[in-house]
């Protein structure tokens, strides 16, 4: 009985070797690879829905760290989310965040290359703005880094109207090259017309260049499509100023700070107006006269304003 029942394996295991062999022989005369195999199955779809899902998993471990303080451990989840699904603009946004908190040009630049070699062109494109955005406006300025991460975003997306339009404002607002401004910010406009921080900027640019008039059309449009918006308020109030309409201009910057209690800018510019009309009471016709000629541009516009 033993020995039948040995022979039996036996010839199921030479059975089995020969169902393999066969397979394996239809396989390379066919030129049939693994991977078509498994393609065929849909398999190569679940793996790469499995990579995502666990990628995902990684990138809501980075967000509790990030949260925590913890950014080096976040930083190692958001890698190992990219190194499963290269494509995830999550884990590229949230590592941009951390490397530029280090201040880490080196890594910030090697992802942003990544990204754009992964991601389509309007999504690096974007990413680009948001770094633009940063060095702009948050912190200490840093123009000229700035200007590039902008310069970048453009090239890749010429229609990148949210780059076009913080480019422009961000060279107006600073007074650098306002007739580049001009035309960045016009693209924007073309690219949404009605977006009220477009047409805010496109004010504010004219009234960088003096060109009141024409600043006063675009924010009057601007503060109707968002009059809830301290800076439209804000930007408004100062054409009225530069228009020698001086109530008018009283009334905005008072509307900015009561939606923006912190709004530097409105702040200032009501206590400057405070300031000169009580120094013009006390200057008799002769001294005011010489004030006006002596003293810094803007200021001997505001007392020339107060005292008409």
């Amino acid at each position: 009985m033993q020995r039948r029942h040995l022979a039996l394996v036996l010839a199921y295991v030479m059975i089995l070797i020969l169902i393999v062999s066969g397979i394996i022989f239809c396989v390379k005369r066919s030129g049939i690879a693994i991977r078509r195999i498994a393609h065929a199955f849909h398999l190569d779809k679940i793996m790469g829905m499995s990579d995502r899902m666990i990628a995902s998993r990684h990138i809501r471990k980075a967000t509790r760290y990030m949260r925590g303080g913890d950014f080096k451990r976040a930083k190692a989840h958001l890698q190992r989310a990219l190194k499963l699904d290269p494509k995830n603009y999550v884990a590229y946004r949230f590592l941009i965040i951390l490397y530029i908190r280090e201040d880490n040009q080196r890594d910030l630049n090697a992802i942003l290359q990544r990204a754009e070699s992964a991601l389509p062109k309007s999504q690096a494109s974007y990413l680009y703005t948001e770094v633009g955005d940063y060095y702009a406006y948050q912190g200490v300025p840093r123009l000229p880094l700035a200007e590039r991460y902008y310069e970048r975003a453009i090239q890749l997306d010429p229609n990148n109207a949210t780059a076009l339009n913080n480019y422009g404002y961000t060279l107006a607002d600073n007074g650098r090259q306002l007739n580049k401004a001009e035309k960045l910010i016009k693209k924007a406009v073309e690219l949404e017309k009605n977006n009220a921080a477009f047409i805010d900027s496109m004010g504010w640019v004219y009234y960088k260049q003096g060109r009141y008039d024409e600043a006063l059309k675009w924010l009057k449009k601007a503060v109707k499509l968002e009059p809830n918006d301290a800076e439209l308020r804000y930007h408004l109030g100062m054409v009225y100023i530069a228009l020698n309409r001086l109530e008018e201009a009283r009334a905005q910057l008072e509307k900015a700070i009561r939606l923006n209690p912190n709004h530097i800018g409105a702040q200032r510019a009501l206590n400057e107006m405070e300031q000169l009309k009580k120094h013009q009471r006390r200057l008799r016709p002769h001294e005011m006269a010489y004030h006006k000629t002596k003293c810094n541009p803007t200021v001997g516009l505001l007392l020339a304003l107060i005292e008409s």
